[in-house]
């Protein structure tokens, strides 16, 4: 990111000072900016927007308006602050905006109870850096693990294509197409992998090509993936302000930051499961994450 600002009251001003622009046919409007600093140096911003869409000639919107919170992670570095890291959580509103003339005001109701705050509001009085680092992860550990469960022992052999590719880096793992039983171990041997670089051990070699676990059924490969997220899941648990910036060394993703393995793990996560699910879906399958109303995952196999 190549945001800068050069002094913590330049930084707060710019934030929280609404603006509105165009974004594809689009008006994004910057409603509140409320700005906490655990640290001298480390900044945490939560931004609330909303967007709507162009109209159509006739006066209607083209798409429904969109509303969300992007909590952005700052540091600062050299006498000048920087975006380190932003997640974005947005929604469609409950009430979308009007589609034709408008309806005609309704009297004032008063509660008796108080409104209750939006779940943002509330996210930002408890927030932490491991908490945000765990919310992440938590949909990621969903949807691997119930592709897991979803496919079929006997498709756990499954490959896409067969045949092999020009492999020009061979260290980083096999030259055809993982099958899906690959795609699972390696998932599992990578997350015991960064929580051991976290936790300031030597991580597990080769995870790129299958790693030291003797897993093979779909039970093993399923027990084994269950154990490596809630391995991550204290690594990660005990991030924060005062560490995040500490220099972790290792094969996988370092040299790096605490904070920047952690980016890592989320999006490796993510990659693979995007990849399990061709597997699935070439399979005939639906993935759980993908359901209307998702199954959960189990404890025990």
């Amino acid at each position: 990111m190549g945001w800068w600002w050069k002094s913590r009251s330049e930084l707060e001003s710019k934030l929280a000072r609404a603006h509105a622009f165009l974004f594809r046919d689009s008006t994004l409007t910057i409603t509140d900016v409320q700005i906490k600093f655990p640290a001298p140096n480390f900044a945490v911003a939560h931004v609330s927007w909303t967007m709507v869409g162009a109209k159509s000639p006739d006066g209607n919107p083209m798409h429904l308006p969109q509303k969300g919170v992007q909590t952005q992670v700052l540091m600062k570095r050299a006498g000048e602050w920087l975006i380190a890291a932003f997640q974005n959580v947005n929604s469609v509103p409950e009430i979308p905006f009007p589609v034709g003339p408008p309806a005609a005001p309704r009297a004032e109701v008063k509660s008796e109870t108080p409104l209750e705050e939006p779940a943002a509001a509330e996210m930002s009085r408890k927030e932490t850096v491991a908490s945000a680092l765990l919310r992440g992860l938590q949909s990621q550990e969903y949807q691997a693990r119930s592709a897991a469960e979803a496919m079929p022992e006997e498709k756990y052999g499954y490959r896409p294509a067969e045949g092999k590719f020009k492999d020009e880096k061979p260290d980083f793992g096999p030259a055809e197409v993982r099958t899906f039983a690959e795609q699972v171990k390696h998932v599992a041997c990578a997350n015991f992998a960064f929580a051991a670089e976290l936790d300031g051990q030597r991580p597990p070699g080769g995870c790129d090509k299958g790693g030291p676990s003797p897993a093979k059924t779909k039970k093993e490969l399923l027990i084994y993936l269950r154990d490596s997220f809630a391995a991550i899941r204290k690594s990660l648990g005990v991030i924060d302000s005062q560490n995040m910036f500490d220099p972790i060394e290792g094969p996988y993703a370092g040299p790096n930051t605490r904070l920047g393995l952690a980016t890592v793990v989320i999006w490796h996560n993510a990659d693979h499961y995007g990849q399990m699910t061709l597997h699935l879906r070439l399979n005939g399958i639906v993935p759980p994450a993908s359901l209307s109303n998702p199954p959960k995952v189990k404890d025990t196999y």
